[in-house]
C-alpha cells in the first residue's frame, strides 16, 4: 500500500482550498446543493464550472451548481456539505490523479475563535475539532468519474492563525533535486499580526514569542460575504428581479457589471462603495484590538482570497505586506506544519 500523503485543507464556508506541496494545489467556491444534477452539461466555461455528482451516506449531493444550498450556518464544519465540497475540490486537483495520492493525511484549520475554548481542559474545541475530523473521514464517493478514487485516511486540526504563521517561517525549495525546507529563524522571532479577510469573518491573530496572544487576537463577523450581501440588495434595488444565483452574483463582482433581461447594470461605483465600507470596518477592529502594543508589531500580514481583491484599499493601511499567496497561505501552512513541526 502506498504511503499516505499530506494535504493542507482550508475549508471555508465559501471556498476550499488544497495545498500538497510545491506545484500542487486547487481551490474551488463552496457551491453544493443536496440531490443528483439537474442540467446537462456542454462543456466547462472554466474552474469548478461544471457540476459533479457526490454520494455520501446514502444521499447525493451536487457540486459547482447553478443553485446551492446556505453554507453559512453554524454546523457547515460537521455538514456532509463541507465533507462533500472537500472531496469535489480535491477530485479537482490534478495532483490526486496520480498513484501516489491514493492515501490522503488531511491537516483541517479552524479560525482561532473556534478551535479555543475554555470549556475543555485542554483549552480547545475538542467537540468541534473530533467533530469536524469525523465527519471529513466518512467516506464520499464521486459517481461522476469512474477514474480510481482516493481516501482519506486520517486528518487532524490547527488554528489557521498558527497555519498562517508556519507557511510566514517556513519555505519549502528544490535542493539537488529534492525538496528541502527552509526555516527563517527572524521571522520566527518577531511579534507578527496576520489579518486573515475570509467570506464570513475577518481574524486577526497576533503571534509573539512562537504563540498566539489571546489578548491580541480576535474576529470580527466582517468578510467578503458582506460585499456581496450588499451589492446583492443594490440590484434588487436597481432592478425588478428578487433572486440572483451566486454564481451570477460572483461573476458581476469580477466584471463590476450585470447582464438582466438584455440589459445592462454598471456595478463599479457601488462595489467600490461596498468594498471601502468592509475595509474600514476591518481597520478600525484591527487598530482597536492592537492599540496596546502598536510599538512591539514588527510585521502585519495580509492572507485570505479577499486580501487579494481588495488589495489596492488595504495596501494603504501603514506597515501591511500582503501574503506571498494569500489564497493558499492557511493550507500551505497546514501541509508544512503536519510534515515539518508535528
Amino acid at each position: 500500500m502506498s504511503r499516505k500523503r499530506i494535504v493542507g485543507c482550508d475549508n471555508g464556508h465559501f471556498g476550499i482550498k488544497v495545498y500538497a506541496g510545491l506545484e500542487h494545489k486547487h481551490s474551488i467556491t463552496s457551491r453544493c446543493r443536496i440531490g443528483g444534477s439537474s442540467q446537462t452539461e456542454f462543456g466547462s466555461s472554466g474552474q469548478d464550472s461544471a457540476e459533479m455528482i457526490f454520494s455520501t451516506e446514502n444521499e447525493l449531493y451536487t457540486t459547482g451548481s447553478l443553485q446551492s444550498e446556505v453554507t453559512t450556518f453554524a454546523d457547515y464544519p460537521l455538514s456532509p456539505i463541507n465533507r462533500v465540497l472537500v472531496n469535489s475540490c480535491l477530485h479537482q486537483a490534478d495532483f490526486t490523479q496520480s498513484s501516489e495520492f491514493r492515501n490522503l493525511d488531511l491537516v483541517l484549520g479552524l479560525p482561532y475563535a473556534q478551535y479555543y475554548s475554555k470549556k475543555h481542559k485542554s483549552g480547545r474545541n475538542e467537540d468541534l475539532i473530533s467533530g469536524m475530523e469525523n465527519n471529513i473521514l466518512i467516506p464520499v464517493t464521486n459517481v461522476s468519474s469512474d477514474l480510481r478514487q482516493f481516501k482519506i485516511e486520517s486528518c487532524m486540526t490547527v488554528p489557521e492563525g498558527m497555519a498562517a504563521w508556519f507557511s510566514y517561517i517556513v519555505k519549502e525549495e528544490y535542493s539537488n533535486g529534492k525538496v528541502k525546507p527552509v526555516f527563517d529563524e527572524l521571522k520566527g522571532q518577531q511579534t507578527t499580526v496576520f489579518i486573515d479577510i475570509g467570506g464570513g469573518t475577518t481574524e486577526v491573530v497576533t503571534v509573539a514569542d512562537k504563540m498566539i496572544q489571546k489578548d491580541y487576537s480576535g474576529t470580527i463577523s466582517q468578510g467578503s460575504h458582506r460585499i456581496t450581501e450588499d451589492l446583492r440588495r443594490y440590484i434588487y434595488e436597481q432592478t425588478d428581479v428578487n433572486s440572483i444565483s451566486e454564481r451570477k452574483i460572483h461573476q458581476s463582482l469580477a466584471t463590476k457589471r450585470i447582464v438582466i433581461n438584455g440589459q445592462t447594470l454598471d456595478l463599479t461605483q457601488a462595489i467600490k462603495s461596498f468594498q471601502n465600507k468592509l475595509v474600514h470596518k476591518i481597520n478600525s477592529f484591527t487598530d482597536s484590538l492592537l492599540r496596546d502594543i502598536k510599538g512591539d508589531i514588527d510585521a502585519k500580514i495580509l492572507v485570505g482570497g479577499t486580501s487579494i481583491d481588495l488589495q489596492e484599499e488595504l495596501m494603504q493601511w501603514q506597515g501591511v505586506t500582503l501574503s506571498e499567496d494569500p489564497l493558499y497561505e492557511n493550507a500551505k501552512g497546514m501541509y508544512l506544519f503536519k510534515k515539518y513541526l508535528a
